[in-house]
């Protein structure tokens, strides 16, 4: 099944790229009806030299797609590096930044345990009981003072709105612990969590606390404990109440789970692909941009929009990754997602935005081809609607072909249908 679901996938895909160039190619054919729909530039002076706009555009243009190339080329490398930046090889025990002081030092990080803040929870009430008559005292005492709250559950519709309103009131008073309802199976529970850290223990006492139950610790309040070896040196033992941490001074590290990570310079850092990837898509956005403010010159424009518009690998892949296509071509970037699917799958997630950057360095690679009578529309060939490169039906055939050998059914489905309409 999961061979016919990636052929329906990847037909979706360049069916779809099809169906957006040939939308492309008809507006601009009905926006005007001269042969080309393009519009012929008026800057050749009679002894045909160019104008200074249209050098202007030729420069800008080569700029815009040579910039995209070399940000893709990044992304392959790896992402964003510095011989001296430091990065954890198991991202799921740590990230981190900052540079070494020698591209030859390496850190073994061990993390015992991490922080955490001490919880009381109440006791579960039905969610949607209504008409709840609980009211009285909640009284928390915490390192940075002492409040009292009278709370009632007037006006309140059910049980869990009760909580909320409950757990509002604690909220305002800012003293150092959040309250915040949970629901499960049906029964809504008030939630109280402080700092993090031993020293952030705190009470909960009150007719009202008492009532909820809220008055009993779930979890206490705990450091993080870490050990640290530089080199060949001897490991130091680490006590922290956050679980960020400084590391010899100079890194940061932000601890996610107990185990063990290498930190090295050139490590496979999830931040620098990240910082790629986030800069590749917006220069993406800007070319686009670029390309559709000139859609009105030469037939090579169109052509090198039509290609960015075919999405670079698969859709689903890209969306592993974090990135999606917007409905006018342009390409979104979840940083958030990008960093979760590197955590779960790191060499899955690098091999999709390697393929997805190599994509992108292939049409702006082609877009630097393309002759400046085409993108000026000043040649008597951009008259024509394909150009040289689409009449090749070879070059045709291997756009078709670019995804996998499955889409060559797309070229050929297609050609049927135009038989069958023309």
């Amino acid at each position: 099944m999961t061979g016919i679901q990636n052929y329906a996938n990847l037909t979706n895909m360049l069916l779809s790229g099809y169906s957006q160039m040939n939308n492309v190619r008809l507006a601009q054919a009905l926006s005007n009806k001269n042969t080309s729909g393009m519009k012929i530039s008026q800057g050749i002076s009679t002894n045909g030299k160019l104008s200074s706009a249209d050098t202007e555009f030729l420069k800008d243009y080569q700029n815009e797609l040579l910039e995209l190339k070399d940000m893709a080329e990044k992304v392959m490398a790896g992402g964003e590096k510095s011989r001296l930046a430091a990065g954890a090889e198991n991202l799921s025990v740590a990230e981190v930044s900052g540079k070494l002081a020698s591209a030859s030092d390496k850190y073994t990080l061990t993390v015992e345990q991490l922080a955490s803040g001490q919880v009381n929870r109440s006791n579960g009430l039905e969610s949607n009981s209504p008409r709840p008559a609980m009211s009285g005292s909640i009284k928390i005492e915490t390192a940075q003072g002492k409040v009292e709250l009278y709370m009632s559950a007037a006006g309140a519709k059910d049980n869990k709105e009760m909580l909320n309103n409950f757990a509002s009131k604690i909220n305002a008073k800012n003293i150092g612990v959040t309250a915040k309802v949970e629901e499960k199976e049906g029964k809504s529970y008030l939630r109280l969590e402080g700092a993090s850290g031993e020293g952030n223990a705190f009470s909960v006492t009150g007719s009202l606390a008492e009532r909820l139950g809220l008055d009993r610790v779930e979890q206490v309040g705990q450091n993080a404990i870490y050990t640290v070896k530089k080199n060949d040196g001897e490991e130091q033992r680490f006590v922290s109440d956050s679980n960020t941490v400084t590391l010899d001074g100079r890194l940061k590290a932000s601890l996610k789970k107990t185990g063990t990570t290498n930190i090295k310079a050139g490590a496979d850092a999830a931040t620098g692909i990240a910082d790629s990837v986030s800069k590749l898509v917006n220069k993406f956005n800007e070319t686009l941009s670029f390309l559709n403010k000139n859609s009105d010159r030469g037939i090579g424009v169109l052509n090198q929009m039509r290609r960015m518009i075919i999405p670079p690998t698969s859709e689903r892949s890209m969306k592993l990754a974090g990135i999606t296509i917007n409905k006018d071509g342009s390409m979104k970037f979840d940083r958030a997602k990008f960093m979760e699917k590197m955590e779960q799958s790191p060499s899955l997630i690098k091999e999709v935005v390697e393929d997805f950057a190599r994509g992108i360095r292939t049409d702006a690679q082609m877009g630097m081809q393309e002759r400046s009578g085409n993108l000026l529309g000043t040649s008597v060939y951009s008259q024509k609607m394909l150009s040289s490169y689409e009449q090749n039906q070879m070059n045709l055939m291997n756009m078709y072909t670019r995804s996998g050998a499955y889409n060559m059914t797309n070229y050929y489905t297609v050609g049927a249908m135009m038989n069958f309409n023309i």
